[in-house]
């Protein structure tokens, strides 16, 4: 598959018939997806898709409105919407796969199989879970949709190296929701899976049902504990249902080792995996090891930037971090940052002069 500026983190294999779409729920980004790999059939293609204002697109401006997203997204990934695709929206982003969707049909005369639908009403809703921010409240709804997230703690909550990324994309996602306008559009007629929690208050079971109004096919509530983040903690029933509805086998995707591994670490390598090794809470890490693949985010790579700070007194980026990708590639660049802290240093002369 070629490089597209909409897919990131995705998992393709050369043959395989449908592709699956994740659309994260805004203020997300695609590497929410990057572990699902292994837990999907491997006749399955992973395609998350990574929204402008985050990761390789951060210096992208947010389309203006809706429909400007939907459209560039649905041309630009033309040859995957004109085969078989099914879609997993989280929340907003299940409106933004509903009007892809809607999009493609009208383009390419193409549907998805199938929709899995997580804590969300239907889209006709949206702009009541909208707030409308003015200049006034603006810092005080960021505030409260960030305490809102289950993976935020207080630390980073004043953590500014993660305020200065994360406001910018909250920003830009919170104005393309609002400029979202409901219209009514030819039926869908795939099967939809509705996943609720009962005890989520920001879902009315009610206004979750009316996902039937929008397609032909079955309409299913399915309600599971777990709050409005339930993916969380029912990815086991996720992925068992995703790979009961789309695969045709029962092959699991394999791990690829990279045979470079098998050399010995340098110095910055061992501390990189030791890092991640506390920061991910996994071990088994190798030189290859991706860090967003591996279970990092943005919220850690916000730690591990500090962690690096901290050892070696230089500042990592967060594009650093998600650009440098695996281990031996990131251990690189603090080796780079170090090279030329040390030289400035050794260019100042008595005088501190350069």
């Amino acid at each position: 598959m070629k490089a597209n500026k909409w897919i990131a983190h995705e998992n393709v294999t050369e043959g395989n018939k449908l592709s699956l779409l994740c659309f994260i729920f805004d203020g997300g980004s695609a590497s929410y997806f990057s572990s699902w790999k292994y837990s999907l059939n491997e006749d399955i293609d992973l395609i998350p898709i990574l929204y402008p204002v985050r990761e390789k697109r951060i210096k992208e401006p947010m389309y203006k409105d809706m429909q400007t997203f939907v459209d560039d997204l649905a041309v630009s990934l033309e040859d995957i919407f004109r085969k078989r695709y099914a879609f997993f929206g989280y929340c907003s982003g299940s409106v933004i796969a509903y009007e892809t969707a809607v999009r493609v049909k009208e383009l390419y005369g193409t549907e998805p199989e199938y929709g899995m639908i997580i804590s969300s009403e239907a889209p006709e809703f949206l702009h009541e879970s909208v707030p409308k921010i003015t200049d006034e409240n603006r810092e005080r709804l960021f505030f409260e949709h960030l305490s809102a997230l289950p993976f935020i703690d207080e630390k980073t909550l004043h953590d500014k190296v993660f305020l200065d990324y994360y406001k910018p994309l909250f920003t830009a996602d919170h104005d393309l929701l609002d400029s979202y306008d409901f219209k009514e559009h030819d039926k869908l007629s795939c099967d939809f899976d509705v996943l609720i929690c009962p005890d989520d208050p920001k879902v009315d079971g009610e206004k979750a049902l009316r996902w039937n109004r929008l397609t032909d096919g079955e309409t299913r509530i399915i309600e599971r504990d777990g709050g409005h983040f339930l993916v969380d903690s029912q990815k086991e029933y996720i992925f068992s249902r995703l790979n009961e509805r789309l695969s045709e086998t029962g092959r699991k995707a394999a791990v690829k080792i990279d045979a470079d591994d098998a050399t010995e670490l340098s110095d910055t390598e061992k501390t990189v995996l030791s890092l991640w090794e506390d920061l991910l809470g996994k071990t088994g890490f190798t030189r290859s090891s991706d860090f967003i693949l591996s279970g990092g985010d943005s919220l850690k790579a916000v730690r591990l930037i500090n962690e690096v700070r901290r050892i070696y007194a230089v500042e990592l980026k967060i594009t650093d971090v998600f650009g440098c990708g695996d281990v031996k590639t990131l251990a690189g660049c603090i080796d780079e940052l170090v090279r030329q802290k040390d030289e400035i240093k050794d260019n100042y002369t008595d005088e501190g002069e350069i």
